[in-house]
């Protein structure tokens, strides 16, 4: 027990102990907090919020009335959710960390802290959080050094050896939440009666106080309306506060919920939650998500109930935006597709895309106007088809193509299948020797992948950033389908022009942000658009091939200004990442036509792999 001088020196020190945490390193994962200086602020903390000059005995009641005080002392109002983990990493005693942590837990549900997060990134990132954890640390140290917590084991709130509260079962690594609440930034809190299993289940502390939901499962889908079910407590005198929580992060991760009443009031015995699925940045499998509502008083240990999700994947397209310039649009050797049965460019049913219109066709594409008429950038007549190299050129009267070129989209698409049950829908926009910079090969004023126009005489124009907005509008608005992604594979162009290489990053980064906000909003709403939308963008880096035709090494200084802004983009664009090409040369990758400039079909074959690969980590961070 801590002496007055030492309750004195503990008051002394907490402005410098706060500092000193604050300035802990990110490698300082580890680092241990000294169990005396825990004890005395715990004592401090305690005696602060209620006047006692002794040491009380330590109960749940307790401990949470401590809590609360630690929460109010340090105003951390912006954190949302508890990783018990989190603890048992810093202070490296994990059962009674994860005991305390699960009465953390359930002790934060109150106003004004409706919200508290813990997690391993945060912990590392925060000197506040981990100052907040030293904190709720304090409440480990019930007892001097080396004697025993004080535990009846008969109480419903003794905590055994394995971090356990009472009858509640084990703590686990539970992902605690917000009352009313989303696990995402969108999503309605409205909600029908559920579907599923209408068996009550029930969890008691004992024979009078318990808490039971109407339903035990309950069926969801992406993006589709909310469903609820009733929650009844009975035998309890005192006001119940109720949250959500999660076996995992993973299980609450898209979920949004809403309780008719976050509070009851004592005496009361019934309430609704309602709760729905949005649909997240990456497709998802048929899954089952393990939940309980906890409900939470001011002295008797916390009742929970548990249930099932069973979360169905929206059946709406998945939408992939392809752009750049040759090498996104497919310069492969020529007749090197192999569509045939078998072939590794068989076209597949499930992966469609938009039907365009040809770059060389002077009917479609003779103004600057023609970029944003509808009725010029697709083929209207049949707009959407079964995806078949190259895919920048229309079907043609025989359900086939002219060329047989391929790029990478293909690929892309075969490899995403795995990740999805819905249908691709593949939108190529790419035009060869197209950049932001202005190029002599431009027929048409105003050419050029820039989002805003610009005097500067070094830059073309908009032309092709319009196209591919309405494009990827049109897919949207025929299929219904959700914007998974934007592919880019260009720079070449722009390499070719000290200003426009210089230049190059900050216009990347602008057109990356225009996609993300001026496309059209999708199902999953105006939380996926925007300049930092959760929309993953990938590039790939230029050849770097060489044959009997010449060789692409060593890049200019200006080539190399442009591939270190692919190489670190990720540094500057969220939900960004580069595929790295560089092995992709001959003999193992002979080069495409023309020059190895551009990259063979073998190469295009593999890079639509890595693209996929990419952008399916980066959604899914």
């Amino acid at each position: 027990m801590c002496s007055d001088s030492q309750m004195t020196i503990a008051m002394e020190m907490m402005p410098s102990t706060m500092n000193w945490l604050f300035q802990i390193p990110e490698s300082s994962t580890h680092a241990t907090i000294s169990v005396s200086v825990r004890r005395c602020v715990w004592v401090m903390a305690f005696r602060r919020q209620s006047g006692l000059n002794s040491r009380p005995p330590v109960t749940c009641a307790h401990r949470r009335v401590v809590l609360h005080h630690c929460i109010n002392f340090i105003e951390l109002e912006s954190l949302t959710r508890l990783d018990n983990q989190a603890f048992a990493i810093i202070f490296r005693n994990p059962a009674p960390v994860r005991a305390c942590a699960r009465i953390a837990a359930v002790a934060v549900q109150r106003k004004p802290f409706e919200k508290f997060m813990f997690t391993a990134s945060t912990l590392r990132r925060s000197g506040a959080t981990l100052a907040c954890a030293l904190l709720l640390s304090t409440l480990l140290a019930a007892c001097d050094s080396g004697n025993p917590r004080p535990k009846n084991p008969g109480s419903s709130d003794a905590l055994d050896d394995n971090g356990s509260v009472g009858n509640n079962g084990s703590s686990g690594n539970n992902g605690s939440a917000d009352n009313n609440g989303s696990a995402d930034n969108n999503g309605s809190s409205a909600g029908n009666d559920t579907n599923g299993n209408e068996t009550e289940n029930t969890a008691t502390t004992d024979s009078n106080v318990s808490l039971r939901l109407g339903s035990t499962n309950v069926s969801l889908i992406e993006g589709e309306e909310a469903v609820g079910f009733s929650i009844e407590v009975s035998g309890s005198d005192e006001p119940l506060t109720l949250s959500l929580e999660g076996d995992s992060d993973a299980d609450i991760r898209q979920l949004f919920w809403n309780f008719d009443e976050t509070t009851m009031a004592a005496g009361e015995t019934g309430t609704r939650i309602s709760i729905g699925a949005n649909i997240g940045p990456a497709p998802i499998q048929p899954q089952t998500r393990h939940l309980r509502i906890v409900a939470t008083g001011a002295t008797a240990a916390p009742l929970q109930a548990e249930f099932s999700i069973d979360l169905q994947p929206t059946k709406r397209p998945d939408i992939y935006l392809l752009a750049g310039q040759s090498n996104m649009v497919g310069y492969s050797e020529i007749n090197a597709r192999e569509d045939g049965s078998g072939g590794p460019d068989e076209p597949n049913e499930r992966i469609r895309q938009l039907n365009v219109t040809n770059n060389f066709s002077s009917a479609h594409f003779s103004s600057a106007a023609d970029f944003t008429d509808r009725n010029k950038v697709i083929v209207t007549s049949e707009p959407l088809t079964t995806a078949l190299d190259p895919l920048h050129q229309p079907m043609n009267g025989n359900n086939s193509k002219n060329e047989k070129l391929i790029g990478a989209g293909l690929s892309f698409a075969k490899r995403a299948l795995a990740d999805t049950t819905t249908d691709i829908v593949l939108v190529p926009t790419g035009w060869s020797d197209s950049g932001f910079c202005l190029r002599d090969s431009h027929r048409i004023e105003g050419m050029g992948w820039n989002p805003v126009a610009t005097d500067d005489p070094a830059f073309g124009g908009t032309l092709l950033y319009d196209r591919a907005v309405l494009r990827t509008d049109l897919a949207i608005e025929l299929t219904g389908g959700i914007l998974r992604g934007i592919l880019w594979h260009q720079g070449e162009a722009d390499a070719g022009n000290e200003a426009c290489a210089n230049a190059y990053r900050s216009n990347l980064e602008s057109l990356v942000s225009a996609l993300r906000s001026n496309i059209m909003v999708d199902a999953r709403g105006t939380a996926a658009r925007g300049p930092d939308a959760d929309v993953p963008f990938v590039v790939g880096t230029m050849s770097r091939g060489a044959d009997e035709r010449g060789s692409q090494l060593p890049f200019t200084s200006s080539k190399s200004v442009v591939d270190d802004v692919h190489r670190t983009v990720a540094v500057t664009i969220p939900w960004s990442g580069v595929v790295d090409n560089n092995d992709l040369v001959p003999p193992n990758y002979p080069c495409g036509e023309g020059s190895c400039v551009h990259f063979g079909a073998a190469a295009y074959r593999e890079m639509g792999v890595r693209y996929y690969d990419t952008l399916s980590a980066i959604a899914r961070q």
